[in-house]
Parts: structure tokens; sequence; C-alpha cells
């Protein structure tokens, strides 16, 4: 089974899009011993809050249509979900112009964000336009299965901003965020060129139509618009928290084992996910079994994930004061704390598109809040230590995937028998 797999479609499109994703993830962790040495702690985070602003801004304006492209059988449908798409987060971005030009320092004060943003929360609108159209159309090119273009806008993306942050830092200390909005820029503009060389139509696009479709999918804004940003938030409220309680080195050093941790997660996961949903989506159209295929990734997901495991848990110290240097050692320690959750949501988080897939929005959406509001209860530990703290962190989010993944697996048993019963009525 599993060597019938790496024969399959399904694995040469999924390297595809993991050696570009590899590549260009490569690029901000290349320069991240370089980016630590010319910028400074408050030049570093003053980054992170434009970043996170942004992340969490950014994850809703779309309104979730983004994801249902791929599902549609016509094309004029998917045309339209994706005009859509892109209209909202435009929408979104002038109401965010205007709410941070009236009100920007009273949205900081309430926040308790540092002031010193201020300057470049006028840009934050442009950035959430930039990604909420480009991951919008880069469900399109999954859907067309332009896997090579997907990896292709990626490394652009990084590329480019790793450049401009590294060039512009004896321009600017705020290279950091003149680099992210630049590398946006040309990843919007990629995505429009490859969506346009795609076959998609602009006379296909119509408001009637892009309402019929919008009221078709309500499910994806209804059940999985606020969840999806509760996740958001979910990832960003430990450094929020750890900021509060600890200092800003603990932070930092959370930060760092964090970025390292996520580094499989991003190079291979998340590339697997997209033609995951893309190939589910199709075989439910047909009503044909998924479980071969989930059976087979599943073990080449976990056997990648014990050795992540063994790896980081034995070895990284070594790996962090080769990399970073000696100073870095906590971020090390905190590694072998967190790299146990981390394993569970490398092989758990690629199965979550079979709820999108099969239309299990709901569910998705019951998770997403249940692990929001296990994060959120890390507020209430109060005064512990560092290390008490990462324990905790560890064992909620292992918790919470292996929630997850009983829920994915339910649902694909119960498609699984619909499956079978209409086999067994055609015979």
């Amino acid at each position: 089974m599993i060597k019938k797999l790496f024969q399959s479609d399904f694995i040469k499109n999924s390297s595809v899009l993991i050696v570009g994703t590899v590549l260009a993830q490569l690029i901000p962790i290349a320069i991240q011993p370089v980016i630590r040495r010319i910028y400074t702690d408050t030049e570093t985070g003053r980054f992170d809050v434009y970043l996170s602003i942004v992340s969490i801004l950014a994850s809703f304006v779309h309104l979730n249509y983004a994801r249902a492209v791929v599902i549609p059988k016509e094309e004029k449908s998917a045309v339209n979900l994706l005009s859509g798409a892109v209209l909202s987060s435009f929408i979104f971005a002038v109401v965010f112009f205007i709410v941070f030009m009236l009100a920007g320092e009273e949205f900081l004060e309430l926040f308790n964000l540092p002031m010193d943003i201020l300057p470049w929360l006028n840009f934050v609108p442009l950035s959430v336009f930039f990604i909420g159209s480009y991951t919008s159309m880069g469900f399109w090119l999954t859907r067309k299965k332009r896997f090579k273009a997907v990896a292709y806008n990626k490394f652009l993306r990084r590329s480019t901003e790793g450049v401009v942050q590294i060039s512009s830092k004896s321009i600017s200390g705020n290279g950091l965020i003149i680099g992210s909005i630049i590398g946006d820029l040309f990843n919007f503009i990629a995505h429009v060129f490859q969506v346009k060389k795609s076959g998609f139509l602009m006379e296909d696009i119509e408001l009637k139509e892009i309402k019929k479709e919008f009221i078709r999918y309500k499910d994806f804004p209804l059940y999985s618009m606020l969840p999806t940003l509760l996740n958001t938030l979910s990832a960003n409220l430990p450094i929020i928290i750890i900021g509060g309680f600890y200092t800003e080195q603990i932070v930092g050093q959370f930060g760092l084992s964090r970025m390292v941790l996520a580094i499989p997660l991003a190079l291979v996961s998340v590339a697997i996910s997209q033609v995951l949903l893309q190939k589910t989506a199709e075989k439910a159209h047909k009503k044909e079994s998924i479980f071969p295929l989930v059976k087979s990734l599943f073990f080449v997901l976990a056997g990648l994930s014990l050795l992540g495991t063994v790896v980081i848990y034995f070895f990284s110290d070594t790996i962090f004061t080769i990399a970073f240097g000696k100073e870095w050692l906590l971020a090390s320690e905190m590694s072998r704390i967190l790299i146990f959750s981390f394993a569970v949501s490398f092989v758990v988080s690629p199965f979550s598109v079979l709820l999108i897939s099969l239309e299990r929005i709901k569910l998705n959406s019951f998770w997403q809040i249940l692990h929001f509001l296990l994060i959120l209860a890390l507020y209430r530990l109060g005064d512990i230590g560092i290390q008490q703290f990462i324990y905790v962190f560890m064992f909620i989010n292992l918790i919470s995937y292996a929630i997850y993944g009983g829920i994915i697996y339910r649902v694909l048993i119960s498609y699984e028998k619909g499956v079978k019963k209409e086999e067994e009525a055609k015979v």
C-alpha cells in the first residue's frame, strides 16, 4: 500500500509542493542568524507585533470562501467563489484602513500594543489585502493542479522578503516590515499572473453568481470564519501571554523554539495537506474510498514524526548551539518539552482538510473553538516558572490534537461506511 502511495500522482504533486515549500522556508531560516545580529530586540519585536496584527486580520478577510474554491464541480462556480473572496478581502482592507486612520492610537491602547507601531499601522490593510487575495488564488491553483506554480510563488515571496529585509537595514530599522510587505506584493502579482495563465475567465464573473455561490457555501463563513480567527489567535496568544508574564528575553527564546519546531510542519505537513484537499475532494465527488490513501500517508507521517522527536529530544542542545549560539540553550530546553505536542500536530494537521473535502465544517469549527478556549486558559496560570508554563502549554496542545485526530477518524469511518453502502446497493 505504501509502495503504491509513493508511485501515485499524489506523491508527485506533494513532492513538487514540498520541494518548493522547503526552498521557500529555508530562506527565512537561513537568514535568522543574520537577522538576529543586525536588528535589535526592539526592531524585531515591532515586526512581531506588526506580523501578529496582519496574521489575525488576514485569517478571515476572505470569509473562508478561499477554501471552498476547490469544492465545486462547475468551473464557473469556482471562478465566482474566488472573485468573491478577493472582493471581500478588498472591502475588509478598506474598512481596516479607515479604522486605523481615524482611531489607530485607540486601537493600540485597547490591546496594550506599543505605540511605535503606529506609523506602520496604515500599512496593515495593504498586507491583509495581499495575503487574503493570494491565499484565495492559491486554492484556485490547487484546484487546477498547478502545484509548481504554488511552489514557485512561495519561493518568490520568501526570497524577495529576505533580500529586502537584509538590504534595507542600512536605510531603516523597520526593514523587516518593509521586506514583509514587498514579499507579499510580489507573491500577489505572481498569483494574479498564474491564475490568469491557468484558464481563469474574467467573463464568467457576475455579482449575482458571486452572491449565489456565497449562499450555496455559506457554511464556510458561518461555521469556520470565527473558529479560523480563534485558531489564529491561539497561535499568537502564547507569545502575548508570555510577554505579559515573563521578560522579552524569554519571549525571544520561546519564539525561536517554536520556529525551529514548526519547520517540519511548514516544510512537509502543510504542503501535503494542499494536495490531499484536492485529491480527497475529487474522490468525494465520485464517492470513492479515500481510506487507503489516508492510511498509507498516516504511517509515513508517523514515521517522520518519530524520527524528528528522537532528534530534538536527544540532540537539541547541539543543534541550537551550532545554529544560533550558546545563548539560545533555553530555547533548546523548551524544544525538548514542546516536541511531543508538535509531533502529534505534524501527523494530525494534514488530515484536517478531510473535514473540508467531506464538508464537515461544523466539526472543524468545534475543535478550533475548543483549542482556543484551552489556550486561553493559560491566562489563569499566574505566577509560575517558565518551565512549568511550557509543560502546561505542551499538554494543552497534546490533548487538543489528540481530540482533533479522533474527530477526523470518526468522520473518515462514517464516509467510508457510506461509500461501502453505495457500492453494495449497486451490486
